[in-house]
């Protein structure tokens, strides 16, 4: 099947060529480009990916997220050590809002800052009590994801 195939076939680049390497230009997981132009959905999943479950271990923040250029609100839930996401806004429940526009998120991206260094130095706007957007991004794992699938 072409799943197999596949499975030997990257298995054989990794031992002739080496791990995969990150592309040109890219300073952490995700480089700039795509970041401008992943549906927000994606990039709310890619947070989600990012959360260690131990670090998250009794939180409950409520976050929305305002893109300024597209005119959209999304809502952000950490609860039971899962991050989830959805179009619209928590209301006055809502315990910080981020603003931003796309420009600005591909250039955070794009800088290497890691986004609670950029809430530290002001980078980030944000309406409410922004140390419940710093807990979430206190919880964020940094992980290389052109890692080895045969050698350790």
């Amino acid at each position: 099947s072409s799943t197999w195939r596949n499975a030997y076939a990257l298995g054989a680049k990794e031992l002739r060529f080496g791990a995969p390497k990150p592309p040109p230009g890219a300073t952490g997981v995700v480089t700039p480009k795509v970041v401008a132009m992943m549906p927000m959905g994606m990039f709310f999943d890619f947070l989600a990916m990012r959360v260690n479950a131990q670090k998250a271990e009794g939180m409950h923040l409520l976050i929305d997220w305002a893109m300024s250029d597209e005119k959209t609100n999304w809502r952000l839930s950490l609860s039971h050590s899962a991050l989830s996401h959805c179009a619209g806004t928590h209301g006055a429940a809502a315990m910080a809002t981020v603003r931003m526009d796309r420009p600005k998120l591909a250039a955070l991206v794009g800088a290497g800052v890691a986004f609670a260094e950029a809430l530290d130095k002001g980078l980030i706007a944000v309406d409410g009590d922004a140390r419940a957007l710093q807990r979430l991004l206190g919880t964020m794992d940094v992980f290389n994801p052109m890692f080895s699938i045969l050698e350790p």
